[in-house]
């Protein structure tokens, strides 16, 4: 009955369709795996369906994530379970929130997620390289620093922002300070969202050796967005010597937001210098 009601109009939105695929969850028959599939793709917004879900799970309750995985890789080694997902997040299977499995599968997941960055699974390469990015950086995977570091360098030779945008924060969430000059260089981007991205990174590192460039596009970037983020880098980034610039620069910058940003900036620097 349950099958029967996943194809009726009304079951296909999150309202019902949610209920139904919790139910067929918890009932766990394999043959229901790729309606779990779908409707989990369509209403996945993470990895456990508590977070932002129409209602959250009871517990002991089946992820219906969970179960449209296990149902997916029964039967297969580690190796070969991690593979499908690795597929997954290159479009040859359902995502079916892959990336964030993965991610709760913690390090043991990593040599494949590094191996993944240079060989992307799947029939979409970036798609996969992207969310392997991701991954590794929320795992602040320090085995992966080197291929990351790596492939940004090549991103930057090749244009390739899309990419080299995902993998500039996931070496700010790592924060290893060895992956400084690549994220210096990707700061200075004239590709908006990759300078962003790197930017970010830098604050996240804490390192004051980007201090100095911080400091510059905060002085000279006309994109007010620029400004704000080197603004926001400087708070953790910045040392005694960026207080009075950020005072100067306080005095004649026009965005609002930059202004509030440069003001918190300073709160913290000063209070971190007593």
């Amino acid at each position: 009955m349950l099958v029967a009601k996943s194809q009726e109009g009304l079951w296909g939105t999150a309202l019902l369709g949610f209920p139904l695929i919790r139910a067929l969850a918890q009932i766990g028959d394999r043959s229901t795996m790729r309606i779990i599939g779908n409707a989990a793709s369509d209403f996945a917004g993470s990895l456990v369906f508590q977070h932002g879900s129409p209602s959250p799970l009871r517990p002991g309750e089946v992820d219906p994530v969970w179960a449209y995985w296990q149902m997916r890789t029964q039967g297969m080694d580690l190796a070969q379970t991690i593979e499908t997902m690795l597929g997954a997040l290159g479009g040859d299977d359902l995502l079916v929130e892959a990336h964030r499995v993965l991610k709760a599968m913690g390090q043991v997941s990593v040599p494949y997620l590094a191996d993944a960055l240079k060989h992307p699974r799947g029939k979409g390469p970036l798609s996969c390289q992207r969310n392997v990015a991701w991954i590794l950086g929320e795992l602040k995977a320090k085995e992966a620093v080197e291929p990351l570091r790596d492939m940004l360098r090549e991103s930057l030779l090749t244009g390739n922002s899309q990419l080299g945008e995902r993998i500039a924060s996931a070496l700010g969430q790592i924060g290893d300070p060895s992956a400084l000059p690549e994220l210096l260089t990707a700061a200075q981007s004239t590709d908006f969202l990759l300078q962003v991205s790197a930017i970010c990174a830098l604050g996240k590192l804490a390192d004051p050796r980007a201090e100095h460039l911080l400091l510059a596009l905060l002085s000279n970037h006309p994109d007010a967005v620029v400004r704000y983020r080197a603004a926001e880098a400087l708070r953790t980034a910045g040392t005694a010597s960026a207080i009075p610039v950020l005072e100067q620069r306080l005095e004649v910058e026009t965005d609002r937001g930059t202004r509030a940003r440069m003001q918190t900036t300073l709160q913290a620097l000063r209070q971190r210098m007593r």
